[in-house]
């Protein structure tokens, strides 16, 4: 019975799950049991099987968890303010142009740059730069004006040359004989040739960023002084106008024998028909120099003191900054000694000579190409002058090249009152300082 029981069991297992396996076997072992005890227990029913029935009777399925992608890690980018002078720079990163220098600019990735820095006529500026996440501290670059060159050759050995700058109004150095290629920051300047027993020479010129200056200043043996003064001139003065200019005119001496050094104070306005002048000339043989105090935009020494004249005149012609306002300026003069390197020779009625005096300048027109450039400078021209005060040739020897042409068009329509030798009118050859300036 026993093994009948089983053998059902047994075969009936073969249709069920391996739960339902499991069930019948203990079930199988508890007949057994039962059997053994004399008492049939009853079989109990078959669990069922696994269900087959359709899908819409399934318990319903959870739905699948969607898992986020995390973010990618995204880096800071770095911003800098960088301002510059000139503020027209052009600004490099790393070889790239950037702009809108003086705001602030974004989006760059941190680490290590080179920041360059380059303006046409300025010194190129590179230095390294480290640009962290986030703001950087403002950076502020100032490039430095490229210098130029400046050679002087004066005409004579020995010569003692000073350089001052009209820009900061000071004396930059003293040089002995000539300049060769030194190097001076742009700007005007003006220079003073000097050698005992010679007339000074002084020119007024401009040096641009990397440009070059050379100049060749003439200067020629003093005549021989008179051992005494002339008669004591009483100091008069007139005031005439010319377009924008003023013709001042200075006649007069003191006779003071033992000044060798004084300052003549000029006051005036277009107005006035006179100056008013503090000071005078002694009468001596002496040079002369013109120093602008206020409201003087142009100048030139239209004559000096000179043997013609008895060391007693000095007619200047000045454009005021401001027609409405006063000019003021000073005629510095100091005695003179004759040349020691040629023998003194005493004075003859054959020896009498004058120079040549402007009494009428042509204004240069600016060429606009220059303009343009705003391209500046003084322009000095040799003329030579006939016996009727026109010029005959006019040759620009120094200044800018641009401007060159245009100064001797303009001074090929100068007059003069021609030179004259022994009260003769002769040719002679004179210099004409043009000076061109961008308002």
């Amino acid at each position: 019975m026993i093994v009948i029981a089983v053998t059902r069991m047994v075969s009936r297992t073969r249709r069920l799950s391996a739960d339902g396996f499991l069930s019948m076997t203990l079930l199988a072992c508890s007949s057994v049991s039962g059997f053994q005890g004399g008492k049939r227990e009853p079989t109990p029913p078959a669990p069922a099987p696994p269900s087959t029935t359709s899908p819409s009777k399934a318990k319903p399925r959870r739905p699948a968890t969607v898992r986020k992608q995390p973010a990618p890690n995204t880096p800071k980018l770095a911003s800098i303010t960088i301002t510059v002078s000139p503020a027209d720079s052009t600004v490099l990163l790393n070889g790239r142009q950037i702009a809108n220098t003086g705001s602030q600019l974004t989006g760059f990735t941190p680490g290590s740059y080179t920041l360059t820095v380059r303006h046409v006529g300025y010194l190129d500026q590179q230095l390294p730069i480290e640009l962290k996440p986030g703001d950087n501290d403002p950076m502020t670059l100032t490039l430095e004006l490229l210098k130029g060159t400046l050679s002087v050759r004066p005409n004579v050995d020995g010569t003692s040359i000073d350089v001052r700058s009209i820009d900061r109004n000071q004396s930059i150095g003293s040089y002995s004989s000539a300049i060769d290629k030194v190097d001076f920051p742009p700007g005007e300047y003006e220079l003073t040739v000097t050698k005992p027993g010679y007339q000074s020479a002084t020119r007024a010129f401009t040096i641009k960023p990397a440009g070059t200056v050379d100049l060749e200043p003439r200067i020629d043996p003093l005549p021989t002084p008179t051992p005494t003064p002339r008669t004591v001139i009483p100091s008069v003065s007139t005031v005439n106008v010319e377009g924008k200019y003023l013709v001042v005119r200075i006649l007069g001496t003191s006779g003071d024998t033992n000044r060798r050094t004084g300052t003549i104070n000029v006051t005036t306005n277009r107005v006035a028909p006179t100056a008013y002048v503090q000071g005078s000339l002694s009468g001596l043989p002496c040079e002369a120099g013109f120093v602008a105090l206020e409201n003087v935009a142009e100048w030139s020494l239209v004559d000096g003191p000179s043997p013609s004249n008895g060391w007693a005149l000095i007619v200047v012609r000045v454009r005021p900054k401001d027609p409405k306002r006063p000019i003021s300026f000073n005629i510095n003069w100091s005695s003179i000694r004759p040349s020691t390197d040629s023998p003194i020779v005493a004075p003859t009625h054959a020896d009498a000579f004058s120079r040549a005096v402007v009494v009428y300048q042509e204004q240069p027109e600016y060429p606009q190409m220059a303009r343009s450039s705003r391209t500046s400078g003084v322009v000095t021209v040799s003329v030579l002058i006939d016996e009727q005060g026109n010029v005959k040739s006019a040759k620009a020897v120094d200044g800018p090249g641009m401007l060159r042409q245009a100064a001797e068009n303009a001074a090929r329509k100068c007059r003069f009152r021609p030179a004259t030798r022994n009260g003769t009118a002769t040719q002679s050859t004179e210099t004409i300082a043009f000076v061109f300036k961008i308002n």
